[in-house]
């Protein structure tokens, strides 16, 4: 079965931390080391992504959008760019589930993250992809 066509909201119950994904975690060390870090940070993701799909295949566009919302559960301030990185290897499953054919800018426009503090519904990510015309 087929998600439906137009949109696809993901909510990923649970949410690595985002800190241990962060860019500046995977530069650290060689090549080899770098890659196991981005191994690693999609492997923790991939699960997340198979239980919000609940067995159905999803869409498969030419060109989509994706928007973030990310919930955390305290007001510590939170560098964007560590945040923008930290999602990349979700952005790669995504692509490789086959949502869009390439996280380039031909495939792919973030249209945005928006940070929440909500204790109660934290560690929460929720990822909204739709095809954009």
């Amino acid at each position: 079965m087929r998600l439906e066509p137009d949109a696809v909201r993901l909510v990923l119950a649970a949410q690595p931390d985002l800190t241990t994904l962060s860019a500046n975690a995977r530069r650290r060390g060689n090549h080899w080391v770098q890659q196991k870090a981005t191994r690693e940070a999609k492997a923790l993701w991939w699960p997340l992504v198979l239980v919000a799909l609940d067995g159905k295949e999803p869409p498969h566009w030419d060109y989509a959008s994706i928007k973030f919302t990310v919930v955390f559960g305290t007001r510590r301030r939170r560098d964007t760019e560590a945040i923008v990185s930290a999602l990349k290897p979700l952005v790669d499953v995504l692509k490789d589930e086959g949502f869009f054919e390439d996280d380039d800018t031909e495939h792919l426009r973030w249209d945005g993250i928006l940070v929440e503090v909500d204790k109660a519904r934290a560690p929460l990510t929720i990822v909204e992809i739709e095809e954009a015309g």
